[in-house]
């Protein structure tokens, strides 16, 4: 975790200090959400906190330590919210092994194209840090990062792995589909940005039906049969008209 913390300190000092940290977090989350990155600078911060830039430091060593633990938050409420759907829909995919492994795929590409209406403010974030080309983060604190990312997609390599040892997909490299399919869902759902601007027919092209069309084209070109991602597109379909994959949980805010 990159928050600095004291040595032997009381339990209630200790307590405090939580709430103080707390509270830059959720600040600088907000600012990064509402005003973009380089609205996130620890003068802008101390000022919306009403505190001194330097008792800033006592809880993050730099601006990089406090991205990384946006970050860090973000991912882990990513994954909470993942196999929370998922075990839910587990229990009710479509019938047929091959149908299931691909709608399973598919219900995390869904969930994943909804973050920017379901969580805003984490979408921002994770935006932010992956659309920009320029390096937000120094190595030392994007590598406290990492490790949860890497548990996050291990969830979606895995499935793919399963579905290709049971000869629902043809045989392939887990993790570059994995990657491949992430880097796919987050440029369509860009996309979303521009409905509003777009003529018919294109306008009805939204993000969450341009990443579903994604996602069957490249489970096809993946060796999966057309029956199966039909099936698996139909159930998607019929279960988020019946139910959300996730439950919709407001976010923190200062």
């Amino acid at each position: 975790m990159n928050v600095l913390h004291e040595t032997e300190l009381s339990p209630r000092r200790q307590r405090s200090r939580e709430r103080r940290t707390e509270r830059i977090v959720a600040t600088a989350g907000r600012l990064l959400a509402e005003e973009g990155f380089d609205a996130l600078t620890m003068g802008r911060l101390a000022e919306e906190l009403d505190v001194s830039v330097g008792s800033l430091y006592r809880y993050f060593r730099s601006k990089d330590a406090l991205v990384a633990e946006l970050q860090r938050r973000a991912v882990a409420q990513i994954q909470t919210e993942l196999d929370e759907a998922r075990a839910r829909w587990r229990e009710r995919l479509p019938e047929g092994a091959g149908a299931a492994a691909v709608a399973d795929l598919l219900a995390m590409g869904r969930l994943y194209l909804e973050l920017p209406a379901r969580a805003p403010a984490r979408y921002r974030l994770v935006n932010a840090t992956l659309a920009d080309p320029r390096t937000l983060v120094d190595d030392t604190e994007a590598a406290q990062v990492t490790p949860l990312l890497a548990t996050l997609l291990q969830r979606v390599a895995d499935a793919f792995a399963a579905a290709a040892a049971a000869g629902h997909l043809a045989e392939g490299d887990a993790w570059q589909r994995t990657l491949v399919y992430w880097a796919g869902l987050h440029g369509t759902g860009l996309f979303g940005k521009l409905e509003r601007l777009l003529p018919e027919p294109a306008a009805a092209l939204t993000a969450k039906r341009l990443g579903l069309e994604l996602a069957t084209a490249l489970f096809r070109g993946w060796g999966a049969s057309p029956e199966d991602v039909a099936r698996a597109a139909a159930w998607l379909h019929s279960s988020m008209a019946s139910e959300p994959l996730a439950t919709h949980q407001p976010e923190t805010r200062s």
